[in-house]
C-alpha cells in the first residue's frame, strides 16, 4: 500500500508541476508542487470523511467515527481555505462510491487506524514539498489531529475488539 502511495503522490506531483503556471496571490508565488501537495491532501481528507460516512451507514452512529467525521470536515474547511487564498480550483470529492464495506466494527476500526498511519506520513512527505507557512501551519494541525485524536481513537476501539 504505501508503495502505490508513494508512486500516486510522484505522479500527481509531476502532473501538478507541468499543468500548473505559478500564480500569485499577496505577492507570493505557488507552485504546481505546492498545489500537488494541496490537492493530496484534500483527497486524503475526503477519502477520510467518506470512510466514516461509510462506516457510520453500515453500522450506526458509533464511537470513533461520529466525531472523527466532525473533524473531518473541519479539515476540509481548513484546506479549502487554502484553495481560496491562493486562487486554487477545490478539488471535486468523489469518494463516496470509491469506498470499501467492511464486515464488522473491528474491521472498520483497523482499517481507521491504517488510514491515520497513512495520512501522518502522507504528511510527513508533503512537508518536504511546501514552503509556505500557512502551508506547512495547516498541514502540521492536520496532521496532529491525525497523530494526537484519530489514531488512538481507533487503536482504543480496535483495542475493544482483541
Amino acid at each position: 500500500m504505501r508503495k502505490v502511495l508513494i508512486l500516486l503522490i510522484i505522479a500527481l506531483l509531476l502532473a501538478g508541476c507541468d499543468r500548473y503556471e505559478p500564480s500569485a496571490y499577496g505577492g507570493e508565488e505557488i507552485t504546481g508542487s505546492e498545489v500537488a501537495a494541496l490537492n493530496l491532501a484534500m483527497n486524503d481528507a475526503y477519502k477520510a470523511r467518506a470512510f466514516c460516512e461509510k462506516v457510520i451507514k453500515d453500522f450506526g452512529d458509533i464511537a470513533p467515527f461520529t466525531k472523527i467525521i466532525k473533524s473531518e470536515n473541519n479539515n476540509i474547511k481548513a484546506l479549502e481555505k487554502l484553495f481560496k487564498e491562493y486562487d486554487l480550483e477545490i478539488l471535486t470529492d468523489d469518494w463516496s462510491t470509491k469506498t470499501p464495506k467492511f464486515n464488522s466494527i473491528e474491521e472498520a476500526c483497523e482499517a481507521g487506524r491504517n488510514v491515520e498511519i497513512e495520512n501522518i506520513e502522507l504528511y510527513d512527505m508533503l512537508f518536504t514539498i511546501v514552503e509556505k507557512e500557512d502551508m506547512i501551519t495547516t498541514f502540521k494541525n492536520l496532521q496532529g489531529a491525525s497523530r494526537n485524536n484519530h489514531l488512538p481513537a481507533f487503536e482504543t476501539c480496535l483495542a475493544g475488539y482483541q
